[in-house]
């Protein structure tokens, strides 16, 4: 009888003990994401206003150098943890220097219209063990990276499913690489100059290879 009804099912010091371990991994989540909130903006604090865009620079090249090219299996089909368009970009990075609980983060950049200009947003949300497809949405936790932006655009140069190596708006999950270059161009202000900020991506991509110039006529979607 014992046997039968341990076969059938779980005993309740298992359901305990994964119980248990489920609330010791959710907690450890809330906490890091509470001490990665507080960071940031202790650290958008300490620059100055004239410096907030070059703050901005300096972290999303950073986190991109860093990018996790990883991959996950869906229906028999690999797909890439990252997914960008024109104006958002969602990755995998390593965490911030100071959460020793979690590897990795996930990370959601977004360009969105508000009163009184555009805002750069910075959503992220601690990868857990066994995730497989991206989780992060605009539901996680968030900071302001910029505000008052009157133009954020983002474009990727690399060998696209659908053109040569070229620039385009979009490099989404199904594609069968990463992108090898990212570029990020920003205005502060309405009439004021394009700033305009290229990361590497990929560390094997040689010197010789002949980069397109990335223009508006040349950016083409999927």
């Amino acid at each position: 009888m014992n046997d039968r009804h341990r076969q059938q099912g779980f005993t309740l010091l298992e359901i305990l003990v994964a119980v248990a371990l489920l609330s010791l991994l959710m907690t450890a989540a809330f906490s890091s994401v509470h001490y990665a909130s507080r960071s940031w903006e202790a650290g958008i604090r300490r620059v100055g206003s004239g410096d907030a865009d070059r703050a901005a620079e300096r972290l999303l090249a950073k986190m991109i150098r860093q990018l996790q090219m990883g991959r996950y299996s869906d229906g028999g089909k690999e797909h890439l943890l990252f997914d960008g368009e024109a104006n958002q970009l969602a990755f995998i990075a390593p965490a911030p220097e100071y959460d020793e609980r979690f590897a990795d983060y996930e990370y959601l950049l977004r360009f969105t219209s508000v009163d009184g200009g555009g805002e750069l947003v910075l959503f992220y949300l601690p990868r857990l063990p066994g995730d497989h497809p991206l989780r992060i949405d605009e539901e996680a936790p968030s900071q302001v990276l910029l505000h008052g932006l009157s133009e954020f655009r983002i474009a990727y140069y690399g060998q696209h499913r659908t053109t040569d190596l070229d620039w385009v708006e979009q490099w989404r999950q199904e594609e069968p690489a990463y992108p090898q270059l990212i570029s990020f161009s920003f205005s502060i202000e309405d009439g004021a100059p394009v700033r305009e900020k290229i990361i590497r991506v990929r560390s094997d991509l040689q010197a010789t290879v002949s980069i397109k110039p990335r223009s508006r006529s040349r950016r083409r979607g999927r």
